[in-house]
Order: structure tokens, then C-alpha cells, then sequence
């Protein structure tokens, strides 16, 4: 059984001149990372509206999509742009900035019948991921 809450926490760490230096994304239940951050690096050193302009394509692979929605769901949101994904619901936790660093941290919901999500391949250890 899939945990029952199967939101996430994601934040995104833009430069000063608004240009994405960092991107982390957690399971709020178990704190576990998800995903492969090879995808980050289509997304990393780039400025912000270009990453809104990176069409989605049918030919990504799971986690690109993830990270492709998550990353262009956050930003956003941080924004004050209309949602971009159906079902999807994205909610700014917090902004952060200093003089070299805006830190963006939002909480994505997906809407989808939690019987329908895989659990965790191996479990966390928190008893919601167990095989």
C-alpha cells in the first residue's frame, strides 16, 4: 500500500540574475529523494522563463516528466502564473532570498486516487512504502 499522502516538497534555488542554480524534490512522508538528477541538468543554468518555454514531450521518460512538471509547476507558482498541469495542485510554501539567492520551496499535490500509485520499489523504513 502507497502512502496515503503523495504530496511532495520541492524547492528551487535561482541566482540573482533568476537563473536556476539548484533544484531539490522530497517525499513529504519519508524525506526520501526522488528520481535521477541527471534531468537537473536540462534545466540547470538556465533563467527561469526560459524553463517555462521547454515544450513537454511525449518521448520523456518518467522522471523527466517528473522533473519537467515539478520544476515549470514551482516556478509558477512563484510567479503568480495559472497552473500549467491539469490535476496537479502546487502550493508556495515559502521564498527565501538574499543578495545572491532566491530560495523557492512549494508543496505539489497530485490528484489521482492514491490505490493507483506504485509504493516504494525497496520501502523507507516508514511503513507507507512497504512492498
Amino acid at each position: 500500500m502507497p502512502c496515503n499522502d503523495i504530496s511532495e516538497l520541492h524547492k528551487i534555488v535561482l541566482n540573482d540574475q533568476d537563473i536556476l542554480i539548484d533544484y531539490e524534490t522530497i517525499k513529504k512522508t519519508c524525506g526520501r529523494e526522488i528520481g535521477d538528477h541527471k534531468y537537473l541538468e536540462i534545466y540547470k543554468n538556465k533563467e527561469m522563463m526560459e524553463i517555462l518555454d521547454i515544450p513537454f514531450s511525449e518521448e520523456m521518460d518518467i522522471f523527466e516528466r517528473k522533473y519537467h512538471i515539478s520544476i515549470k509547476s514551482t516556478l509558477c507558482a512563484y510567479l503568480g502564473l495559472e497552473p500549467m498541469f491539469n490535476n496537479l495542485t502546487t502550493e508556495l510554501l515559502g521564498v527565501e532570498t538574499d543578495e545572491n539567492a532566491v530560495n523557492i520551496l512549494t508543496k505539489i499535490t497530485l490528484s489521482v486516487p492514491v490505490e493507483n500509485i506504485t509504493p516504494c520499489a525497496k520501502g523507507c523504513g516508514t511503513k507507507c512504502g512497504t512492498k
